[in-house]
């Protein structure tokens, strides 16, 4: 289901005219540093933009969003697994299998596509790519090289509940306490 509504938020959001605007905005800029830095002539810059086949919005830009959002979660679900079953064995002598700990994450994952859908509609609500449910929605002129913006972005809603209720399965894996299960 994360997956599926991963692929629904590439789709909606990346269909919205004024993000698209938003991305070529950030796609154009990075091009223009990397014209100013000496790695690329403008004469290279203008063919990059202009011949760009993953354009926001294009057919190809959906394709390769989609195949990076199942990679992610694959990852995601696969990989905090492990991370999280070595610790147990590691610093908790945890019994459990590889794959409880699966289950475990696989179901706090939920609460990730329940912040996916949330995020969806804060930006499309708000209009911008960086409206998501975090402290950041209240920043106006949202800067990607403010290190102020990017910790309030950081602040986000559905991954502390996330962390949360991961937490809490993993108490019960590790037989520890909550806090210790959340330090990890």
């Amino acid at each position: 289901f994360t997956i599926i509504a991963g692929i629904i938020f590439n789709f909606v959001v990346f269909s919205d005219t004024a993000i698209q605007s938003q991305m070529d905005d950030i796609t154009h800029s990075q091009i223009m540093q990397a014209v100013e830095n000496g790695k690329m002539t403008p004469e290279q810059a203008e063919i990059a933009i202009e011949k760009n086949p993953a354009k926001p919005g294009s057919r190809m830009f959906f394709i390769i969003g989609s195949i990076g959002i199942m990679f992610i979660m694959f990852l995601t679900l696969f990989g905090v697994s492990f991370v999280v079953w070595l610790c147990g064995k590691i610093f908790f002598k945890s019994a459990a299998t590889y794959g409880k700990y699966c289950e475990t994450v696989g179901v706090s994952m939920y609460i990730l596509m329940t912040g996916t859908l949330l995020t969806m509609v804060t930006i499309l609500l708000q209009g911008s790519l960086y409206s998501t449910p975090s402290l950041g929605i209240f920043v106006n002129d949202y800067d990607t090289k403010n290190k102020y913006h990017l910790i309030y972005s950081a602040f986000d809603l559905s991954s502390f509940w996330f962390m949360s209720v991961l937490s809490i399965g993993l108490s019960k894996l590790y037989a520890t306490t909550y806090s210790k299960a959340l330090t990890t």
